[in-house]
C-alpha cells in the first residue's frame, strides 16, 4: 500500500530531529509504517553549468589588403634605395678605374715626351765644335733646334751619333685637336703625327716653360712640362700632370753681350 503525498508532508512537520548537512540543508528521517528508516534529501539541486555554445564559424586572424598594399610600398621602397646605393657604388668603381687607367696613359706619354725632350740639342762630337764662344755643329746655332712656341715645342738631337743633323733628327710635340701630336721630320710640313687618340681621350692643355741658369758661360736648362686631359664622355674630369725635365746637354751663350744672349728668343723664365 501505498502512502498517500499529503500524509507524508504531515508526517515530517511533525518529525523532532532535524539536522543541517555541510551545504546548509536539513535531512530529515522519515519513518514509515512498516518501510523502516527512509533519509529524504530535502537540498535542491544544483544548478548545472551554463555552456555556451560555440559559433559555427570561429573567427581566424588575418592580413587586410592594406596592410598588405603597405607592406609592398614599403618592400619596394628598400628595393629602391638598394638599387640605387649598389648603382651609385658601380659608377664611382668605373670612374675610379678610368681615373686610374688616363693617369697612366698620361704618365706614360709624360715620360716619354721627358726621355726625348732631355736629349734636346745632342750630338756626339760636341766637345769639339762646343764653347762658351763657339757652337759650330749643326744641333746649336738654328732656332728649329730648340725653340717654344705656344703650345708646341720643337728640338733636335744626334741620334746616330754621327754629328750630322739628318731629316729624322727633329722631334717637336704640341696640342692640336685634344691630341698629342709628335714631329718626325726636319721638313717644313714637320710630318706630325698623333699619339694620343680623341675617342679615348681629349687633351686639354699642354704648356711648356723653359727656365734657364747661368753657370760660367753655359746655360743649364730645364723644361716644366704640364699636361691635363680628360674622358671624352665625361669632360668635366680632368687629371693634370706636371714635371721638370733637366736637359743634358749645357747650351753656349755665342753673344754674351747680355745674361740671355742668344737665349733670349727662348723666353727662358
Amino acid at each position: 500500500m501505498t502512502t498517500p503525498a499529503w500524509a507524508t508532508r504531515m508526517f515530517l512537520k511533525k518529525l523532532p530531529n532535524r539536522h543541517c548537512t555541510s551545504h546548509g540543508q536539513f535531512n530529515r528521517q522519515v519513518q514509515g509504517h512498516g518501510h523502516g528508516n527512509r533519509h529524504v534529501d530535502l537540498r535542491s539541486p544544483r544548478p548545472s553549468p551554463r555552456v555556451h555554445p560555440s559559433p559555427a564559424h570561429p573567427s581566424e586572424g588575418g592580413e587586410t589588403l592594406t596592410g598588405l598594399l603597405v607592406g609592398l610600398a614599403v618592400g619596394l621602397l628598400v628595393l629602391a634605395a638598394g638599387s640605387a646605393l649598389l648603382a651609385s657604388q658601380l659608377r664611382a668603381h668605373r670612374s675610379g678605374l678610368q681615373d686610374r687607367q688616363l693617369h697612366t696613359d698620361l704618365r706614360s706619354a709624360m715620360d716619354w715626351v721627358a726621355r726625348e725632350l732631355r736629349k734636346a740639342q745632342y750630338t756626339a762630337n760636341a766637345w769639339q765644335t762646343r764653347s762658351p764662344t763657339v757652337c759650330a755643329d749643326p744641333f746649336c746655332p738654328t732656332p728649329d733646334n730648340f725653340r717654344i712656341v705656344g703650345h708646341q715645342i720643337d728640338f733636335s738631337h744626334d741620334r746616330n751619333h754621327n754629328g750630322i743633323k739628318e731629316d729624322d733628327e727633329c722631334m717637336g710635340f704640341r696640342l692640336t685637336q685634344q691630341s698629342l701630336h709628335v714631329r718626325r721630320s726636319c721638313s717644313s710640313s714637320g710630318s706630325w703625327q698623333a699619339v694620343t687618340d680623341r675617342t679615348q681621350v681629349n687633351i686639354s692643355d699642354l704648356q711648356w716653360v723653359l727656365h734657364c741658369e747661368w753657370r760660367n758661360g753655359w746655360w743649364q736648362r730645364s723644361v716644366h712640362m704640364s699636361l691635363a686631359a680628360a674622358w671624352p664622355s665625361e669632360p668635366t674630369r680632368t687629371i693634370k700632370l706636371s714635371q721638370t725635365i733637366e736637359l743634358r746637354n749645357l747650351l753656349p751663350d755665342m753673344a754674351q753681350s747680355s745674361p740671355l744672349g742668344s737665349l733670349g728668343a727662348l723666353n727662358c723664365q
